[in-house]
């Protein structure tokens, strides 16, 4: 898979897009083709050096993703691959694969509209929701 990747700090231009080893989701967690991601101050200060990312984390920025369950790790149930989700890393949203990691809960709201608070490479299948169908992808 590809990821943007920070082989030095300092301003945007360090930034590279770099072929790296795709994630593999143990027991009870999930792995994400990445259809989205965002930027946050967190992500700016990581790309300077100020920000380490967590221990166990990916090494590569992006702290949120949305996209779609690529694969399920042993003793995952009531996930599918293909459902779409999104999720709060502590690091890897930019790449074009992302594990959600150990839940630290889920918020669940309305029809199936999903946060994941995730950590690492990989994550807990208990920490997803469905995105509902109806939610509008217009800006």
């Amino acid at each position: 898979m590809y990821a943007v990747t920070i082989p030095s700090y300092g301003d945007p231009e360090v930034l590279t897009w770099e072929t790296v080893p795709d994630p593999v989701p143990g027991p009870g967690e999930v792995l994400l083709n990445v259809v989205a991601s965002a930027v946050n101050r967190a992500d700016l200060l990581q790309r300077q050096g100020s920000y380490p990312p967590p221990e166990g984390a990916p090494p590569y920025p992006g702290l949120e993703c949305s996209g779609r369950i690529a694969a399920l790790g042993a003793g995952v149930t009531g996930w599918q691959i293909g459902d779409e989700v999104c999720a709060l890393l502590s690091g890897g949203g930019y790449a074009e694969k992302d594990g959600v990691g150990t839940a630290a809960g889920v918020i669940q709201t309305g029809s199936q509209i999903m946060v994941v608070f995730a950590h690492g490479a990989a994550g807990n299948k208990d920490r997803l929701v469905a995105i509902a169908k109806d939610v509008s992808q217009k800006v």
